[in-house]
């Protein structure tokens, strides 16, 4: 009997001894992608804040304000920033965490005969993402509550429409997918991949803050980190994200030369229809992968999914950082 106690003692202290180890290694994933997100808040507004008070404060400079209201060098600034925010702060998440670049971001081939039907499947997902975003804004909508969505000036010759191309479909489908599927997913697969899909989701989805978009982005963040994931390779989600988003452009530029209601009417109706057929032709292709294929890869852990969840997002920096974007959210909407 008192064997039998003895060895139950020393399972019972084995396990709290490796739910402590998990625990503080999610914390401290949890800390250092905590911080990159708050950069990609902080940036941001210390640059604007810089330009506006040199401008204001040197006359000869005042010019440099013209990048917030000439729809070119906002278009270059977007760029600039983007490209700084979701590289620089997400580097340095590796590097803390005593990885390789490359064992986080896979930037190689994707599995052979995958990319297709993911990419398909992809882009209709996006689609009907955007769909159920549009159904939470209308129904919020329908309380008096008017939810601010970000826009961009619509291009009127071909070189404003390069490169708007660029700002809202190259840059981001790179950078966004670099530090959301490659730097965060891949920090966080140690802890399981339906753990990591959800979580990186979540966080990218907030990242957005405002109400118009959190739905959207968290939703097609679960289907280009799956993506990602089965490919093997950033390439695919990449893909999905540029298309999406250019895709978004051509159609925005199309319908605002337009000015046609029904004929805008048809044209999204159209769209909305193809994406249906590329989802179910995606599905289609992938049909023959198997029951395994569509089950999240698990990994060998103590903590329960929720109890993994509750510790990344309880951390005091990543508490910080959704405050932040609730915050934001809540003053970027109008109640009528």
């Amino acid at each position: 009997m008192n064997d039998f106690s003895q060895l139950g003692f020393e399972n019972s202290h084995y396990e709290h001894t490796l739910r402590i180890r998990e625990k503080a290694e999610i914390r401290k994933v949890a800390k250092y992608i905590a911080v990159a997100y708050l950069l990609t808040i902080v940036i941001p507004e210390l640059l604007s804040y810089f330009i506006i008070d040199l401008a204001s404060s040197y006359r000869s400079l005042k010019i440099i304000s013209t990048v917030f209201t000439d729809p070119v060098l906002s278009m270059i600034y977007q760029i600039v920033v983007s490209a700084v925010i979701f590289t620089l702060p997400f580097l340095v998440v590796p590097m803390r965490l005593g990885l390789r670049l490359k064992e986080l971001v896979s930037a190689r081939r994707p599995e052979k005969g995958l990319t297709l039907p993911l990419l398909l499947m992809g882009i209709g997902f996006c689609a009907f993402a955007n769909l159920a975003a549009n159904t939470i804004t209308g129904i919020l909508g329908g309380f008096g509550i008017e939810v601010y969505s970000p826009t961009y000036a619509s291009a009127k010759t071909l070189p404003e429409f390069i490169l708007t191309f660029i700002a809202v479909g190259i840059t981001p489908a790179i950078v966004e997918e670099f530090a959301f599927r490659g730097v965060v997913l891949g920090a966080l697969r140690r802890f399981g991949d339906g753990f990591a899909i959800l979580v990186s989701s979540l966080v990218f989805g907030l990242m957005h803050r405002n109400l118009s978009q959190i739905p959207f982005a968290f939703l097609v963040g679960i289907i280009m980190a799956f993506a990602v994931i089965k490919s093997g390779s950033l390439i695919t989600s990449i893909l999905i994200h540029l298309l999406n988003n250019g895709i978004s452009v051509v159609i925005s530029t199309v319908t605002e030369q337009m000015g046609n209601d029904m004929a805008v009417t048809v044209i999204y109706s159209l769209y909305f229809s193809v994406c249906l057929i590329f989802f179910f032709m995606g599905l289609g292709l992938l049909s023959g992968q198997g029951k395994e294929f569509w089950k999240p890869k698990r990994a060998e852990h103590i903590l329960t999914t929720r109890q993994r969840v509750i510790c990344f997002f309880s951390q005091p920096i990543m508490i910080l950082n959704i405050a932040l974007s609730i915050l934001t959210a809540l003053t970027l909407i109008i109640i009528t």
